[in-house]
């Protein structure tokens, strides 16, 4: 560790915060600049609600921000089995943003897969299959989340609070920077930053303290993630309607049809606000000692809820088929 086993504890974790904050900031700035050299750039048109082209660089600037503050304080998660997968997912959604389109989704299927089989293999029973499963449906569910502005890094605050210290400090300190230019648009965290961080963050949920994956962990894990689990359930129950392939990109995230529904774009992150500010109380309320009882049946009533509004306040609004009529004469 940098500082001396003297200095006192509360500094340390103001210098590891610093440090992640900083970092993820200054990357964030540095490939904001090149990423058009890089091919990290998402142009707008088609599904994409944006109106200007942005980087895609986010999700590096924040995994850069974790990993320095872990390697130079030698913090415990760096070494963990979720850093690992995190790595891996890293990758695979940085060929996404470079590649787009060209990626075909079968081969995506498959380095998912392969990254799953090799964080499954660092643990023993058969949790680690359910678990590994789980996980897939995270990625790919805030994978398909990310579809406007702030969408990503809003969602992403409930499971972060769930973290142990000093994990969660760092890693609200790496995303805030990056949550603010998002907000701005001025980049998105793109494919390797939704499947990197929520990797990363859920898994460590599963891991706990000891590192050893709990099935019981799977429920809290699955209410902290539920925005984005039912919009990417509804996403899917809409293609597989309309007799389209589930990973054919389609317009019917949420962010699409909120601003399709209501043509205001800043609706998608206040619903999405809104959620993360129940999910946090619920977790607070944990935390203070209330009846754990009486706050699971409160957080599995607002998923309810949640489901409401993504299916009707998210639903196209039903048009007059003016566009198609034969013009009078």
């Amino acid at each position: 560790m940098i500082a001396n086993p003297g200095t006192d504890t509360y500094s340390i974790a103001k210098m590891e915060t610093g440090t992640a904050l900083a970092v993820s900031a200054a990357v964030a700035l540095l490939l904001i600049l090149i990423a058009p050299e890089l091919r990290l750039v998402d142009r707008p048109g088609g599904r994409h609600e944006h109106r200007h082209p942005t980087p895609r660089v986010g999700g590096l600037a924040v995994a850069a921000g974790l990993a320095a503050a872990g390697f130079l304080f030698q913090l415990s998660f760096i070494k963990s089995p979720a850093a690992l997968g995190g790595l891996c997912f890293l990758i695979i959604g940085a060929f996404d943003d470079v590649l787009r389109d060209r990626f075909p989704w079968l081969v995506k299927f498959a380095m998912q897969a392969g990254a799953l089989i090799l964080y499954s293999l660092q643990f023993s029973g058969a949790s680690a299959a359910f678990c590994a499963v789980f996980l897939w449906l995270i990625v790919n569910a805030y994978n398909f989340f990310d579809h406007a502005d702030g969408l990503l890094a809003i969602a992403l605050v409930p499971p972060i609070l769930a973290l142990p210290s000093p994990l969660c400090a760092c890693a609200l300190a790496a995303l805030a920077p990056v949550a603010i230019l998002n907000f701005r648009g001025k980049l998105f965290l793109g494919d390797a930053g939704s499947h990197a961080l929520s990797f990363f963050i859920i898994a460590s949920i599963l891991e706990g303290p000891e590192r050893e994956l709990d099935l019981l962990s799977l429920g809290p894990a699955a209410v902290l993630a539920s925005l984005p689990l039912l919009d990417f359930a509804f996403v899917i129950a809409i293609r597989l309607f309309r007799r389209t392939p589930p990973w054919r990109s389609t317009p019917d995230h949420l962010a699409n049809r909120i601003v399709r529904a209501f043509d205001v774009r800043w609706i998608p992150g206040c619903l999405a606000g809104l959620w993360t500010a129940y999910t946090v109380g619920i977790f607070i309320s944990t935390a203070d000692g209330f009846d754990r009882d009486t706050v699971a049946n409160v957080g599995f009533a607002g998923i309810a809820v949640v489901s409401l509004i993504i299916v009707f306040l998210g639903s196209p609004p039903r048009r007059a088929k003016i566009e198609n009529a034969a013009p009078p004469g």
